[in-house]
């Protein structure tokens, strides 16, 4: 093989439906080669290709694999008020909270947070 050949990035894995683009960040032969071998990549290395894949420089917010989504129970749910929200809205939403706070704590207390003031 040739250095160009080794230094060239290839493409795996297909195409990522939400943002049009490779599914994976491009990964020279090496790489490949590591991977199969089921090698561990150097920690700078590792870091270096997380910064090449836009899923590690955006936040997500979906559910774990296997995690319905749709399921409360599963997920939780929880609600942010801004410090300087009017106490009106609370009242309003009130119905609302109290229906996902029962759909959300039937495993697990905790998986309904009310944050009631958000001091920035």
């Amino acid at each position: 093989m040739s250095v160009e050949q080794l230094t060239e990035e290839l493409h795996f894995n297909g195409i990522d439906g939400a943002s049009n683009g490779y599914l994976l960040p491009p990964l020279t032969p090496e790489q490949v080669a590591k991977i199969a071998q089921g090698e561990d990549f150097d920690p700078l290395e590792l870091s270096e290709l997380k910064q090449k894949d836009p899923r590690y420089q955006e936040g997500h917010f979906a559910p774990m694999e296997g995690v319905d989504p749709k399921n409360l129970a599963e997920t939780g749910w929880g609600v942010i008020f801004a410090f300087n929200a009017d106490p009106v809205i609370k009242e309003a939403l009130k119905e609302l909270l109290e229906h996902r706070q029962k759909q959300a704590t039937q495993k697990h207390e905790h998986y309904y947070t009310q944050i009631l003031h958000l001091e920035i």
